[in-house]
């Protein structure tokens, strides 16, 4: 995403002022005109086994950014803010299998510790 932003003057790399639970940092996107009227925020890869929605996000700010030099008027009244994976602990151990856990490929939530408390 660094690397997007060094390439695009339209485009900002912006790091969350947050980190998950795992010290992974959260970064972020912001693509358009900074004073623009309008805002858009797009939040994906919450659920960490769901691959498809970082790497289509991913898809679409590439061809979002050919379609700005094509029409340079398509960011002037909106800028778009994206964080492409909201979840990086869970997302990063769905692709990560140990002899311990060889099929973390479902893994939903996030890495955070519970408590063995539940809420009825």
């Amino acid at each position: 995403m660094r690397s997007l932003a060094t390439e695009n003057e339209l485009v900002e790399s912006i790091e969350l002022p947050f980190q998950s639970s795992e010290g992974r940092e959260i970064m972020g996107l912001a693509i358009g005109n900074p004073n623009a009227p309008m805002a858009v925020y797009i939040n994906v890869g919450i659920h960490a086994r769901e691959w498809i929605g970082p790497a289509s996000v991913m898809f679409a700010i590439d061809q979002l950014l050919l379609d700005v030099i094509e029409t340079p008027s398509l960011f002037q009244k909106t800028r778009m803010y994206i964080t492409p994976v909201s979840n990086p602990d869970g997302y990063e151990y769905t692709w990560t299998a140990t002899s311990t856990n060889p099929s973390p490929r479902m893994w939903r939530k996030n890495r955070r510790k519970s408590s063995e408390k539940f809420v009825e």
